[in-house]
């Protein structure tokens, strides 16, 4: 009898479990597995109240499991041969080649029809399907396959797959690990692959497709088959584990909106897959539209649906059964390409393959990968320094006309010094963020980036992550929040983690900005090697940081998995602006968001309290001196600003946390600057335009903000008169901002992907101890070399 059906008071025996293999991972992590003791305790209208194997701790299964659970009564004569004989029945279906099924398990398949085969004690029902290529079609036999797997819901999918044919075969696989079934396949030919001069690595393969793949050669392997789908049956296969198809950024985008909306309906959402259900909804199967529609509302679901269809399709210029078509085997080609060593063999003429042949050459695919790194960022600053420096004289203008209008006072202190400050020095920025997000979109939308991944793949293996670890790191250089985010990815969790972990050491391009400020105003004569030597030390610490980490805090056996090889695509005009206007207009709403309001709160702190005890008279010293020495009146009037700017609430801070940041060659500004960047890096430059502002009078022309800080010097202490900045003091700063605290949203991302507060706290420590370190080290040995 089925769970469903059980009564209150009475213990039952598991015997087996049914359903998909999600539903039973779920029911195994219950404690619900074959062979458990369970004491039915009550039953409401949505759960089965039980104790477990005589536990006292009472659990609740809701109902919409129950019938996934075969049970008998713990009362039963006959108890074991019961038991026994419903947990050795295994059904299976199975597809590919007749012949070598026949030969293997002493069966002769019929199409569509269940055939009993019995072995080690056990009867497998064979279900075999008919000779196709995919069962996404409208075809009836196609159609029957689908219904067929979800239905039913097999213990295992058997497949023979051809060894010389491994594309168009593991396609084929591919639908059913989307259906939520375990599989097994059987390698045919392995033989002839040899003989062309071809190796394949398939136990490697089946690791990352998460399925046991075992060559057939002949009778002597026909025992070692039949023991791991037994084994898998009774679940103790190691390996055999469920893993996602990675469609790609924008089809997961849509397959989660629409997965959300399925999941509202608990019933519908453990019948079938919801993500299975999302992808088929997404390519129109009017059955599935059908079947789903007395679960939930019509109208709202066909809406989202609509909409990401729309969207899925309007931006890749084609239907969406193409897109999901050349992603699914994009997923099947990278597999392959990790695994298989052709040595001997011919490759088409196909302009991608040639492409391929140059870009990911053994030998020469990196240098020229990271020349096109190199040329985004020199593109980056160089040629986007020209519409900064446009804006910038906007922002000048701007502020001067505004200076001249607006009477004294308050108001105008806080729309020149704190708005157009604040805003407007980071606002000048805003396309060099543009075209980075520009060439990172042209890199991922070509499929060029997941050549990245592959090239570095074996180097990502020696410091304990794989290759596709590298695609969240390379979009950490976009934004680091949704890169953390992009780690789901990862199947592995220690994978997961530990590129979360080193994720913050990625230039974002919040910290663009900082960079640019300061090597336009301290390394104007080599820009790009600075620029360039930033990322290439993030990418070094990175390196370092994650091959410690996975010696010491993550010790656990690495789990491979596929990547994803899209074709070469040329990226439409729509796809690449849509995706840089997508992530620049994030970098527009912090800057009308947060980047205002810290402005706004960092200007307050500067500006008051307005009545300060001055260190001397200086209105008398002006007076005096102010006919006949205009300059030294000049200097009067900065000292006194610069004292009055020390003693406000801003300043007490900045001197309060001064002696920990001096040693590393920073004044109380900066050390301010470093603090308020913990909300976000480009705030940084905000607070550095707001303080630096604020130190001239609201009636002075204004001037840009890097030739402030090659004027700014010290006004009190041992090191009155001197500049504040050198360029060792620039480069040190430079170093903190790009190892320290990673902005409040990593810490949050990072807190809600890992589901441990710890690592989003360790992340916070390791980093902002290791900015220091390297900080310190670089102004001490610095300064003593170069003075």
């Amino acid at each position: 009898m089925l769970l469903s059906e059980v009564h209150a008071g009475s213990i039952y025996v598991v015997a087996s479990l049914s359903g998909r293999w999600g539903i039973r991972r779920k029911l195994v992590d219950m404690g619900i597995d074959n062979g458990a003791k369970i004491k039915i305790k009550r039953i409401d209208n949505e759960s089965i109240h039980f104790t477990i194997n005589g536990h006292i701790r009472l659990r609740k299964l809701p109902l919409v499991y129950a019938p996934f659970v075969t049970v008998v009564s713990a009362d039963a004569e006959d108890l074991s041969t019961q038991i026994e004989g419903i947990c050795n029945v295994i059904p299976v279906v199975s597809f590919g080649d007749e012949t070598i099924l026949q030969e293997i398990f002493d069966f002769k398949p019929e199409v569509l029809k269940e055939t009993k085969v019995h072995h080690s004690n056990h009867d497998i029902i064979f279900t075999h399907l008919p000779k196709t290529t995919s069962i996404s079609g409208c075809s009836s036999e196609e159609k029957a396959i689908r219904e067929l797997i979800t239905s039913k819901y097999p213990d295992l999918v058997v497949g023979v797959i051809d060894a010389t044919d491994l594309e168009n075969q593991l396609y084929l696989a591919s639908f059913f690990i989307g259906m939520d079934v375990k599989m097994m396949l059987i390698l045919n030919n392995i033989d002839v692959l040899t003989e062309k001069g071809q190796k394949l690595d398939y136990e490697h393969l089946g690791k990352m497709l998460g399925t046991p793949i075992l060559a057939y050669n002949g009778e002597q392997d026909k025992d070692i088959i039949i023991r791991t789908l037994l084994n898998i049956h009774h679940n103790t296969e190691p390996f055999v584990r469920h893993i996602h198809i990675n469609f790609g950024t924008t089809l997961e985008r849509a397959i989660s909106k629409v997965k959300k909306h399925i999941k509202k309906d608990m019933q519908l959402s453990e019948e079938i897959a919801p993500r299975y259900t999302a992808l088929r909804l997404l390519e129109g199967d009017a059955n599935v539209m059908k079947s789903i529609s007395y679960h939930t509302r019509c109208e709202k679901r066909q809406c989202v649906i609509n909409t990401e269809v729309s969207r899925v399709e309007r931006l890749f210029g084609s239907d969406i059964k193409d897109v999901i078509h050349e992603a699914r085997l994009a997923y099947i080609k990278g597999g392959i390409k990790e695994n298989l060593n052709a040595i001997g063999s011919t490759r088409s003429q196909l302009a991608g393959k040639k492409v391929d042949k140059i870009l990911t050459h053994k030998r020469w695919g990196i240098p020229i990968f990271f020349a096109f790194i190199f040329i985004t960022f020199f593109v980056t600053f160089e040629i986007g320094k020209y519409p900064s420096e446009w804006l910038e004289s906007g922002v000048l203008l701007l502020g001067n006309y505004l200076n001249g209008i607006m009477e004294e006072g308050a108001f105008k202190s806080l729309i020149i010094d704190g708005v157009i400050g604040g805003v407007g020095g980071i606002l000048v920025y805003l396309p060099n963020i543009f075209i980075l997000f520009f060439f990172i979109g042209l890199l991922e939308t070509s499929g060029y980036l997941s050549r990245g991944a592959f090239l570095v793949d074996k180097y990502m293996h020696r410091i304990g992550l794989h290759g596709k670890s590298f695609i969240p790191l390379i979009m950490g250089f976009g934004c680091t929040v949704p890169a953390v985010m992009a780690t789901r990815m990862l199947d592995d969790r220690k994978n997961r983690i530990v590129t979360m972990l080193i994720l913050p050491f990625m230039s974002c391009s919040a910290k663009l900005p900082v960079y640019v400020l300061l090597i336009a105003a301290f390394f104007p004569s080599n820009p790009t090697l600075v620029l360039v030597s930033l990322y290439l030390i993030g990418i070094i610490f990175a390196i370092i940081t994650a091959f410690i980490f996975n010696k010491t805090l993550f010790r656990k056996k690495e789990i491979p998995y596929v990547m994803q090889l899209p074709p070469y695509r040329k990226p439409s005009g729509r796809l690449l602006m849509h995706f840089t206007w997508i992530r620049g207009r994030e970098y527009l709403k912090k800057i009308a968001g947060i980047i205002l309001i810290a402005s706004v709160i960092i200007w307050a702190l500067g500006y008051f309290p307005r009545e300060v005890n001055y260190s001397q008279d200086y209105d008398a010293l002006i007076a005096q001196v102010e006919k006949t020495d205009p300059t030294e009146a000049r200097i009067l009037e900065l000292t006194k600003e610069a004292e009055r700017h020390q003693q406000s609430y801003i300043g007490k801070l900045g001197n309060f946390i001064q002696p920990v940041m001096s040693p590393l060659g920073f004044d109380w500004k900066m050390s301010i600057s470093v603090l308020t960047g913990i909300a976000g890096k480009e705030i940084v430059v905000s607070t550095m335009g707001v303080l630096y502002q604020a130190t001239e009078e609201s009636g002075e022309s204004a001037e840009s903000l890097p030739v402030k800080l090659r004027g700014e010097k010290y006004h009190s202490g041992p090191r009155i008169g001197e500049p504040v900045y050198t360029k060792v003091s620039a480069y040190a700063f430079l170093m903190f901002i790009l190892l320290y605290f990673p902005c409040m949203g990593v810490v949050v991302a990072v807190w809600k992907e890992s589901e441990r507060f710890k690592w989003s706290l360790f992340t916070i420590l390791y980093t902002t101890g290791l900015a220091w370190v390297m900080s310190f080290i670089i102004y001490q040995v610095g300064t003593a070399l170069f003075g």
